[in-house]
């Protein structure tokens, strides 16, 4: 998809490795912004040449490898409706997502929650754009499409290429600066207005707004983003879908898709500590638990779906 994605994660991989033996960046030093994850475990990573990085959290460090997957798996299936430029900017988001992540997890500085958290508002950016991609253009608002009032300066595949680009080219002095300066949707607002998408497709026009409320109570949104979504967005894209015809077949589908993709999101939610708050779910048999029954779901949860 990218010729140059490779030489852009090699130097960021080099650039974070650089920001652990200078100690950290200016008024962010390594280990002084921990996260809110339970796990501590202070491990030295050996590295080539006699070197080492001191990574917090080991585990969270290391699984976020699983994300280099989606770019296997995004050039492996062939069967793509998507634009070139959307599955170049998803592989671009899911690289840069686990060089962000891992970045995050191990330093616990400022600078790693940036690369990890606007990594995944830009991903969350680029699937909600493609799935307006279609629409009519005197459909596309700037509500629907950019997630706000007025249309944003770059869209999220744009955003991805800044992003590919500034760890291509840029030292990690500058990652803070051009992280920061995006104008793109917080990750709790696109994924709402995903899922408000899906139910507007999937469900009659009553259970729509009480149910869209209702998940957002759930998945802990914040008043202003349910204010936009409820006020703004969701009068936009009933109106926007109102002319779209969907057989039956294509609606079980699409519902056998989503439950799917709903039972492995709430799975994983579980077991991420901060959207449902369960304390048992936090020791070590839980964990253990969890990932031998994780892969015996997914397939479950595959059965009634194409994913």
């Amino acid at each position: 998809f990218d010729p140059q994605l490779y030489h852009s994660q090699e130097n960021g991989w080099r650039g974070l490795i650089a920001y652990y033996q200078a100690g950290g960046g200016v008024a962010d030093p390594w280990g002084h912004t921990p996260t809110r994850f339970s796990e501590r475990n202070a491990t030295y990573f050996q590295l080539p040449h006699y070197q080492e990085l001191l990574v917090f959290e080991p585990c969270n460090f290391a699984s976020n490898l699983a994300y280099y997957h989606m770019n296997i798996a995004l050039a492996s299936y062939d069967r793509w409706v998507l634009s070139h430029s959307v599955l170049r900017g998803l592989a671009q988001a899911s690289a840069g997502l686990v060089l962000g992540s891992s970045f995050w997890h191990g330093s616990h500085t400022r600078l790693g929650r940036e690369t990890d958290e606007v990594m995944i508002a830009v991903m969350a950016y680029i699937m909600h754009q493609a799935s307006m991609e279609f629409l009519p253009p005197q459909m596309k608002t700037s509500v629907l499409t950019d997630l706000k009032e007025k249309k944003r300066l770059l869209t999220g595949v744009e955003s991805a290429q800044v992003l590919t680009d500034m760890y291509r080219t840029e030292p990690n002095s500058r990652w803070l600066d051009i992280l920061t300066s995006l104008d793109i949707p917080s990750y709790e607002t696109t994924f709402s207005a995903l899922i408000t998408s899906l139910m507007t497709l999937l469900f009659p026009q009553p259970v729509i707004e009480p149910a869209t409320s209702a998940l957002s109570n759930l998945f802990g949104v914040d008043t202003p983003t349910k204010n936009f979504l409820m006020r703004s967005y969701l009068p936009e894209v009933k109106s926007a879908f109102s002319s779209i015809e969907m057989a039956d077949m294509e609606r079980f589908d699409l519902l056998f898709n989503t439950i799917g993709t709903m039972k492995k999101l709430v799975y994983a939610f579980l077991f991420q500590e901060e959207t449902f708050n369960i304390d048992s779910l936090a020791s070590p048999l839980a964990n253990q638990l969890g990932a031998i029954f994780q892969p015996i779901l997914n397939t479950k949860s595959d059965v009634p779906s194409t994913l």
